[in-house]
């Protein structure tokens, strides 16, 4: 059943990448960056990128991904097509809490917004890739953030993967 409840939110986010919105992010001097389009109404949030970490290619609009040697940022914000993100945030926090692979399992107080972050557990192998996600639904949208590193770079990529969480801010909720 967790395994359902996850490949639920992916169908989600997949569908709602074909009618996202724009992103923008802003570099960790404050700057902004501009990583979908220029106009500032789309915007549904903001985020800091932590130092160092440079622009991908934009494969599709919703989609945003930064690098940093072999780390990574990636983001998704797409549609969300149900009445109420509510009922979709409780089923995927107690797929997360009952998932044993993740670690680190809790609900974020975003203002607008339903939060989850965690943590899947180390791999046990340095050149596997771990990653840290957070997951955000608001009335209309979800956004999915995931910090990716091989295992060997995670613990010293884990405060700049933090302080991008951590400066995730909901803008507008409204479509």
């Amino acid at each position: 059943m967790k395994i359902c409840h996850l490949k639920v939110v992916w169908a989600v986010v997949l569908i709602g990448v074909m009618f996202s919105i724009p992103v923008v992010a802003q570099e960790s001097t404050g700057k902004a960056r501009q990583a979908a389009e220029t106009d500032e109404s789309g915007r549904i949030f903001d985020i800091k990128v932590p130092k160092g970490f440079e622009p991908g290619p934009q494969d599709e609009a919703g989609i945003v991904k930064w690098k940093k040697n072999g780390a990574e940022i990636y983001l998704v914000v797409g549609d969300l097509f149900l009445e109420s993100g509510e009922s979709l945030f409780q089923q995927l926090f107690k797929a997360a809490s009952d998932n044993k692979s993740f670690e680190n399992v809790r609900k974020l107080n975003i203002n607008g917004g339903h939060g989850l972050v965690y943590t899947e557990k180390s791999p046990g192998e340095p050149d596997r890739l771990r990653s840290m996600h957070m997951i955000v639904i608001t009335d209309k949208k979800i956004i999915q953030i995931d910090f990716t590193a091989p295992e060997k770079e995670f613990v010293s990529m884990a405060a700049d993967f933090e302080a991008a969480r951590k400066s995730f801010k909901l803008r507008n909720t409204k479509p």
